[in-house]
């Protein structure tokens, strides 16, 4: 009778223990639009159970690819060292000033962004827009002044 469990509290104990793995295993977050198109939401699922808010599309007009670039090194006391690269490439829906934005999908390469971006912009009816965010004299001038 090895296999048995002779105590409750260590049932439930073990119980504990495997909830964490159900729910890492179960949980998914990702981004839905409505039926009509002029809603979206980025929600998180966990065990078939949906939640996020609903946004309007109306106040987002523009559909930006951006490729985000993260990349480095470790070194080991050996002498050993590992590179990594983490970059990937991101289509969000941004306001027209380009100050908010909503991620809406991530792509490996650069060809599926376009693709994507493609087929979403006239889903959507939003216009693909090159991301050129307007740097005010102030800024510029507070980024030369941190330099020297």
């Amino acid at each position: 009778m090895l296999g048995m469990l002779t105590d409750s509290r260590t049932a439930a104990f073990g119980f504990v223990f495997l909830i964490f793995p159900i729910l890492a295993y179960t949980s998914l977050f990702g981004s839905e639009f409505s039926e009509d198109l002029k809603r979206m939401r980025e929600f998180s699922l966990i065990i078939g159970f949906r939640k996020g808010k609903w946004i309007d599309l109306n106040a987002y007009s523009d559909l930006v690819i951006i490729q985000l670039s993260r990349s480095g090194g470790m070194f080991s006391r050996t002498g050993r060292s590992t590179q990594y690269d983490a970059s990937k490439i991101e289509i969000y829906l941004m306001t027209p000033d380009l100050r908010h934005r909503l991620l809406v999908n991530v792509c490996k390469s650069g060809e599926e962004a376009i693709e994507v971006s493609e087929k979403l912009a006239q889903t959507l009816n939003k216009k693909l827009t090159a991301f050129k965010p307007f740097i005010s004299e102030k800024s510029k001038r507070s980024k030369l002044q941190g330099v020297r």
